[in-house]
């Protein structure tokens, strides 16, 4: 997401101008019938984590990447409420779209230097590329006498031709990605058991209270499979909190259920990844942390695996058995 401009050496169009290749030495007059639109959808960040927030400012022009080549448009909102880009020419064929960025317009008028990223797609295998419903690297098919339409999502970040012609759009979708924390413990009355694991590498060695190994498998709607699972198997559970984050589609209701598991003992002598509990939520809601007081609510949640605690945690789950 940090080198999200192209470079161009000189300046593309005025806004509001239809489509043009940055190849300028290109005859445009022997590009085939082939035309092309984006629709955008949005995605944006949770204020509860430490990422790019949402601006108020214009979505001025797109520029983006398809194959080799660098493109420019104005976003349109058309009848129906979508957020369209203006239509690109090309010949019918397959491409694929690898970069997508919207700017808003500083002073003056045209892209420069000075212009702000405003959303973005998520650069093929970053952090949240998986994330998205519709990533980039998306295959497009340009083909005569066929409408499509593409979807792109585009994260945050600090009008139709005749029918003779084929065109191919893309809309911007608005996706919000939503991030929270964990931190947990784990209460452990027979460290005989867990001298052979993990947790013995721990700074403070066993302890009956020692920072729980955990894992959270992350599920929408009704999907079978996770859509993406977090662990801190890594840290030895020490240190900063797990963060674990999804993409909310601000168009959708959507349920997410989160997982929890524990690297806890599995009764032959050996440690697995133990069943603990989960919570089921709407959209962007995340678990709840307001602990009983909707004024504390910090939007991290704390947990224990038994009853050693001192002060109480957002949630208390049974000492482990297996």
């Amino acid at each position: 997401m940090k080198n999200l401009k192209f470079l161009l050496s000189a300046m593309l169009i005025a806004f509001g101008l239809m489509f043009t290749s940055c190849n300028k030495d290109k005859d445009k007059d022997a590009i085939p019938q082939g035309e092309l639109k984006f629709v955008i959808e949005y995605t944006d960040f949770d204020l509860k984590a430490d990422v790019p927030l949402c601006s108020d400012s214009s979505m001025d022009y797109v520029m983006f990447k398809i194959d080799n080549g660098d493109w420019i448009s104005s976003p349109v909102l058309n009848a129906n409420g979508k957020i369209l880009t203006k239509v690109l020419k090309m010949a019918p064929g397959t491409y694929h779209l690898t970069d997508f960025v919207v700017y808003h317009d500083v002073l003056p008028v045209g892209e420069g230097p000075e212009d702000m990223i405003v959303r973005a797609a998520p650069e093929i295998g970053s952090e949240y590329w998986d994330l998205m419903a519709n990533p980039l690297d998306i295959e497009i098919v340009v083909e005569e006498f066929i409408k499509k339409e593409y979807v792109v999502d585009v994260l945050c970040f600090e009008d139709l031709f005749y029918d003779k012609f084929g065109f191919t759009w893309f809309e911007l979708n608005l996706v919000r990605i939503e991030r929270q924390c964990f931190f947990g413990d784990v209460c452990v009355d027979n460290l005989d058991a867990y001298g052979d694991s993990e947790y013995a590498n721990q700074q403070e060695g066993l302890q009956s209270d020692m920072p729980l190994i955990m894992q959270i498998e992350v599920y929408k709607n009704d999907d079978e499979s996770p859509i993406r699972t977090f662990n801190n198997k890594e840290t030895l559970g020490e240190g900063d909190c797990m963060e674990v984050y999804w993409a909310d589609d601000e168009d959708l209701d959507e349920t997410f259920t989160f997982v929890l598991y524990g690297w806890l003992p599995d009764g032959t002598g050996a440690f697995d990844w133990g069943y603990i509990g989960e919570w089921t939520f709407n959209d962007d809601e995340g678990v709840n942390t307001d602990n009983g007081d909707p004024d504390n609510d910090d939007g991290v949640v704390d947990l224990y695996v038994g009853d050693c605690y001192l002060s109480t945690p957002d949630y208390v789950f049974p000492a482990w058995m297996y």
